[in-house]
């Protein structure tokens, strides 16, 4: 559970596999105007977005406490809008889409190992490929650039609590004049071994974008605040094998309302080399 956290790496040699399935929610209402008997009239739009992701990241433990991290995701995701007057819905559309996500390489090591006081310390550099698509079908799907992040995770063990914390910066590259706003963020949590073969985690995860550019210009108002809480499990279901459920509920309005993942991890028995 900590090394698919990313807490902590796997052993020099050993591969390990995960695919995962996601599921998100988001709903945004905003006001608008619409014609009403020949006249303009005060309206609401609201816009909901359900996306559907499949990702497989391989991880594979490299010598002097480094790992190499591989991620190859896919999209689905429909955008429905409803134009609505006076609490009654009197409009509406969708549209639909899917494409490639943007392929992550990383490479990880571990910085300090825990002592007495001292935690565990990962380091980690991502690079977001663009080879995502922007949209499909007019649907947006935000891939496309290329990101640079880095991080620092930190695991402090005291049997059977693990606490752990991070920190994140997230670069990215301009593209076809845009480029979007640089991306801070933190988390913190713990995870709690309720036996050999379950444990629970508890997470809160957050983030501040700052505002983008297009052509030079900064575009006011762009910049977003995320924070979300995270609430899963995994439990053993063969030797390696491993079933991992979590939930995400959006604490602000730009994060998304709710979200659910599962994931089959699976690690071989045996070192590559």
């Amino acid at each position: 559970s900590l090394t698919r956290a990313g807490v902590l790496l796997l052993p020099s040699g050993f591969l390990e596999i995960e695919p995962a399935l996601s599921y998100s929610r988001r709903e945004d209402s905003t006001p608008s105007l619409i014609m009403s008997d020949s006249q303009l009239a005060a309206a609401d739009t609201e816009l909901n977005a359900d996306t559907l992701n499949a990702d497989l990241e391989l991880r594979l433990g490299l010598p002097w406490d480094s790992q190499v991290e591989v991620g190859l995701p896919y999209q689905w995701r429909n955008v429905e809008s409803v134009n609505s007057f006076g609490f009654v819905p009197v409009e509406s559309s969708s549209q639909s889409g899917s494409a490639l996500g943007d392929i992550r390489l990383g490479l990880a090591k571990t910085l300090l190992r825990e002592g007495l006081w001292r935690p565990d310390i990962v380091g980690r550099v991502t690079w977001d490929t663009a080879s995502g698509e922007r949209e499909d079908n007019g649907v947006p799907f935000g891939g496309g650039f290329n990101e640079l992040r880095g991080s620092l995770s930190a695991i402090k063990r005291q049997d059977p609590i693990a606490i752990v914390g991070g920190v994140t910066y997230e670069y990215s590259f301009e593209d076809s004049q845009i480029k979007p706003g640089p991306i801070i963020g933190a988390s913190f949590g713990s995870f709690i071994a309720w036996s050999p073969e379950t444990s629970l985690r508890f997470l809160f995860s957050g983030g501040y974008q700052y505002e983008s550019e297009l052509a030079g210009d900064t575009l006011a108002g762009s910049d977003r605040t995320f924070g979300t809480f995270i609430i899963g499990g995994t439990t053993l279901l063969a030797p390696g094998l491993l079933f991992n459920l979590s939930v995400n509920v959006g604490l602000t309005d730009d994060a998304d309302d709710f979200g659910i993942l599962v994931s089959l991890p699976f690690r071989f028995d045996s070192p590559l080399y």
